[in-house]
C-alpha cells in the first residue's frame, strides 16, 4: 500500500485489487469469487503493496502476517488465486507485467508482459484462462494459465479497464474513464455491448446464480445492478445514492445472494438488501477500505483497509467489527 497521496489516490480508486482470495464456491468466478476451504491456499489473503512492490501473505485462520513475503513487479495492484488453488497472479501497473507465483513455495514463477499498466483479473470458469485488465491502452489480455502466455487480447469499446467478472460466456469490464461497462463474448474475445453506469466504476462482482452484476461507481457514489439476462445497451440499472461521503470501491455478494456488500473510501461497509436495495446497516472499519470479500459458509465479511494497513474481520450476522489483522506494509 502507498503512503504518498499522489500514488494513494491512485491505488485507491483501483484498491479492490488488494484481492481476498477466501470466497465462494460457486460460478461464475472472478478475482473476488473463488472457492475457499479452510486447509487450501483460498484460506489466505495476498495483499499488494502498491509503493513498495511486494505482497504480503496473510493466514485469515490466525491473523498472522508474512510481512513482505514476496516481490513482484513495479506497482503491484491486483492479486488473483487460480480457481484449481495452483496458481497467484499479480499485475504489476508500473511495468506493464503480470507475476505468476506457486502459493506452494510462495515464489515467483514467470512474468507474463500484458498491456498498459494493468488492474483487476478474473479467471474463466475451469481457470484456464485469465483475463488481465489494462487501463492504459484499453485493451483486455488473455493468458492461457498452462503455457503462461497471452493468447488473445481484447480491445475494450470503453476507456480506462479497471476490473472484470466473468458471467457464464461473457466478460463484463468496468470502464472507469468512460463511466461504461462492457459485455465481451469469450468464444470470440470481442466486445459485443456496452452498458452505461454511473461515474467511475471501479469494482464488480455477481450474485451465485449469475443474474445481477454490481458495479461500485466511486465517483457517483453509487452502486449499479446490471440484469444479465439483457447485454445491450438498454440493461435494466438501478442505481441508488449514497452520502456525499461514501465513494464506494468494490462490492461483493453473500453466499447466498441476499446481502451486497460495498467497501466504501470512507471508512465504512455499506450492508444492502439484494431484494429491496435498501442500505440496511453501515459498519465503521478502518479507512480507506476499499475491498471487501465474503467467507464461504457468509458468516464472516473481511475489508483491506489501506490507510490503516490492516484488515477488518466482521461478523455477519451482527455487522460488528470483531477483530484487526494489523501490520500489512505500507
Amino acid at each position: 500500500m502507498n503512503t504518498s497521496r499522489h500514488s494513494k489516490q491512485a491505488n485507491l480508486i483501483l484498491l479492490w485489487v488488494l484481492i481476498l482470495n477466501l470466497f465462494l464456491p460457486f460460478l461464475p468466478v472472478h478475482q473476488n469469487n473463488v472457492y475457499a476451504d479452510t486447509n487450501s491456499v483460498f484460506s489466505t489473503a495476498y495483499i499488494t503493496s502498491f509503493d513498495s512492490g511486494v505482497v504480503d501473505v496473510v493466514n485469515l485462520s490466525d491473523g498472522t502476517v508474512q510481512k513482505a513475503a514476496i516481490t513482484v513487479g513495479t506497482q503491484p495492484v491486483s492479486a488473483a488465486v487460480n480457481p484449481n488453488g495452483t496458481q497467484v497472479f499479480v499485475a504489476n501497473a508500473g511495468d506493464n507485467t503480470v507475476s505468476v507465483i506457486d502459493p506452494s513455495t510462495n515464489t515467483v514463477t514467470k512474468t507474463v508482459s500484458v498491456g498498459t499498466s494493468p488492474h483487476g483479473m478474473a479467471f474463466n470458469d475451469d481457470g484456464s484462462k485469465v483475463y488481465v485488465a489494462n487501463e492504459g491502452n484499453d485493451t483486455v489480455s488473455v493468458i492461457d494459465t498452462s503455457s503462461l502466455t497471452v493468447t488473445a487480447t481484447i480491445s475494450t469499446m470503453g476507456f480506462g479497464p479497471v476490473d472484470l467478472v466473468v458471467v457464464g460466456g461473457k466478460l463484463y469490464i468496468a470502464c472507469s474513464n468512460s463511466s461504461t461497462v462492457d459485455v465481451a463474448d469469450l468464444s470470440s474475445n470481442t466486445v459485443t455491448g456496452q452498458i452505461n453506469v454511473d461515474q467511475h466504476p471501479s469494482g464488480l462482482s455477481v450474485n451465485p446464480a449469475g443474474t445481477r452484476v454490481y458495479v461500485a461507481n466511486n465517483f457517483g457514489r453509487s452502486v449499479s445492478i446490471i440484469d444479465t439476462s439483457n447485454n445491450s445497451t438498454n440493461t435494466s440499472i438501478v442505481d441508488f445514492d449514497f452520502t456525499t461521503t461514501k465513494e464506494p470501491m468494490s462490492t461483493e455478494v453473500s453466499p447466498d445472494g441476499s446481502t451486497i456488500y460495498s467497501a466504501n473510501h470512507d471508512g465504512t461497509l455499506s450492508v444492502i438488501d439484494a431484494s429491496s436495495y435498501m442500505v440496511t446497516a453501515t459498519i465503521n472499519v478502518g479507512f480507506g477500505d476499499a475491498v471487501v470479500g465474503v467467507s464461504q459458509d457468509g458468516t464472516r465479511a473481511y475489508t483491506v483497509n489501506a490507510d490503516d494497513q490492516s484488515i477488518s474481520v466482521i461478523n455477519t450476522s451482527t455487522n460488528q467489527v470483531i477483530s484487526t489483522i494489523s501490520g500489512l506494509s505500507d
